[in-house]
């Protein structure tokens, strides 16, 4: 491994120990019911600031990605750790409401990992432009698993200090391991030979992407896949422990079994980004698409019936929910980097990435409101209760299934009038 390569993975290292952070986002089940009980709020006003937070980090995505192309990834990341801790404590300290919990939570929390997010994917891909799948799997790896550290890290404050407290010492410990990893993070130089080689003929800036039906396709599939994989993780918790108790388990031992299935889903989440990412670079991103959507439609679709088998059934097919819903997160950013070049990728993908806003308003929302009106209706929650909405979810997927089938590069791109006009033309051979 020569010096540039070793840089290159030193980036790497610190996009993961970011990711790993930012998996805080995975962990929302645990707060949903403390919160609940402790202030007697509804399902959807709790639900709603979760979805508040997703909307908001794909919306800074954008310009956190114009930011780190003009201004280097270092400065991006290091914002967003440190909002991302001062939204964690103003929700400790000023949260009663439902309404400033969308503002402390939903907003600086979801606009901290925003930030935090874009800069070691955007920044990744610039190193390793041959292997743009396995390295994106790799950094985004942290992501998924980050829930299984932090899980139960959150569990184990919520019991001893309470949920307000533990938002604070999370935010605190959280944003400190972000400004260390964004201290590691660089672009390569104009020099070096990976931004050579990542340089391509087809260069699209955030305009000229937009006008292509490819963006608008990446767009849609990863819309629905997202409302489909963030339902699932945004009920996780409670779904899991109400099965396990239908079947006749103590909500001790199903308290403890739901937060084992989050932890499950995390690793797998964790490692499907990587297997798609190694996947994709040998037999295309199209393919690789098809393959984990339509996985993941069935699945989603079967959840409720799978759930009536045993606890150990629900909790494999939360796993494969979770390779499935993981491997967008490697697919998508190396599709835009394929697709539209590698000199706007921040805020290429960073628009891409708004699908994964809309995803996470839609599915948790959905879910939460028809829990709500079925809870209205028969005065408590049941297993069936979810059936619906997970039926409704699974059929979008299948939608981005079919989508793949027709998604195709946009092939290379003729340079801009100014920049040919610029070079000498090539003499034609007699």
């Amino acid at each position: 491994m020569d010096e540039h390569e070793r840089q290159g993975w030193t980036v790497v290292a610190g996009g993961v120990l970011i990711f790993l952070m930012l998996g805080l986002t995975y962990t929302w089940s645990i707060f949903k019911d403390p919160l609940v009980e402790m202030f007697n709020w509804s399902q959807t006003e709790v639900q709603l600031a979760f979805s508040i937070m997703l909307a908001v980090f794909a919306l800074t995505m954008i310009p956190a990605g114009m930011l780190q192309d003009k201004r280097g990834p270092k400065i991006v990341a290091l914002a967003g750790g440190l909002l991302l801790c001062l939204g964690m404590v103003a929700t400790s300290l000023f949260a009663n409401s439902p309404l400033m919990l969308y503002i402390t939570y939903g907003v600086l929390v979801g606009a901290g990992v925003g930030l935090a997010y874009n800069t070691p994917i955007a920044c990744s891909v610039k190193w390793f432009p041959q292997r743009r799948g396995l390295v994106t799997g790799i950094v985004a790896f942290g992501f998924g698993f980050g829930s299984l550290i932090i899980a139960p890290v959150a569990q184990w404050l919520i019991s001893r200090y309470g949920i307000m407290q533990s938002f604070m010492y999370l935010g605190v410990g959280l944003g400190a391991i972000i400004v260390l990893g964004a201290l590691l993070l660089k672009n390569p130089p104009e020099s070096h030979p990976a931004a050579k080689k990542a340089a391509v003929a087809s260069e699209y800036g955030p305009i000229g992407m937009l006008k292509t039906p490819q963006c608008w396709m990446l767009w849609v599939m990863f819309a629905f896949s997202a409302a489909a994989g963030l339902m699932v993780i945004g009920n996780l918790a409670s779904f899991a422990k109400l099965s396990f108790t239908a079947g006749g388990m103590s909500a001790d031992a199903a308290k403890g079994l739901a937060t084992l299935a989050v932890g499950v889903l995390a690793v797998f989440n964790g490692g499907g980004r990587i297997l798609a990412g190694w996947v994709s670079d040998r037999i295309g991103r199209e393919k690789t698409m098809f393959v984990m959507f339509g996985a993941q439609a069935l699945l989603v679709a079967s959840v409720v019936f799978v759930s009536g088998f045993s606890p150990w059934a629900l909790i494999g097919v939360m796993a494969l929910i979770g390779l499935c819903f993981g491997s967008n997160f490697s697919l998508f950013p190396s599709s835009t980097a394929d697709y539209f070049g590698t000199k706007s990728v921040g805020v290429n993908y960073g628009f891409i990435f708004t699908s994964y806003g809309f995803g996470g308003i839609v599915g948790p929302m959905v879910m939460a409101y028809m829990l709500d009106a079925a809870k209205a209706a028969t005065g408590t929650l049941a297993v069936g209760s979810y059936t619906l909405p997970f039926l409704l979810v699974g059929g979008l997927v299948g939608i981005a299934a079919v989508i793949s089938l027709f998604t195709k590069c946009p092939g290379m791109k003729e340079e801009p009038a100014a920049t040919a006009a610029a070079k000498p033309k090539a003499k034609k051979k007699k």
